[in-house]
């Protein structure tokens, strides 16, 4: 990665800690409104991982229906995305080995 390509440290934290307080249901009652069954669309998210062993992690994703309460995710992760869609088009594109798009 290029010195131009360096992501802000201190706006790359600001995340993280936003992360942190994120709160969401990992389990919900099946409601004839939340169930739906899409086809030809893709999805979306993330994983959060740590170093220790073994290792703990969380995988969030979804498509077009959000679960219900995951709001504050889908608006925290479109604000990620947006600035880093923004930082790697500017610096002339994404590291090696990322695949942009990925989800």
């Amino acid at each position: 990665m290029t010195a131009a390509s360096e992501l802000d440290a201190i706006r790359l934290q600001s995340f993280f800690d936003r992360a942190a307080e994120l709160a969401i249901p990992i389990a919900w009652r099946w409601q004839k409104h939340y169930a739906s069954v899409t086809t030809d669309t893709g999805h979306v998210g993330f994983e959060f991982f740590d170093q220790s062993e073994p290792q703990a992690s969380i995988r969030c994703s979804w498509s077009v229906d959000t679960p219900p309460g995951w709001e504050p995710v889908q608006e925290w992760f479109g604000d990620v995305f947006t600035w880093l869609d923004g930082h790697f088009k500017r610096s002339g594109g994404v590291p090696d080995g990322v695949e942009p798009g990925a989800a």
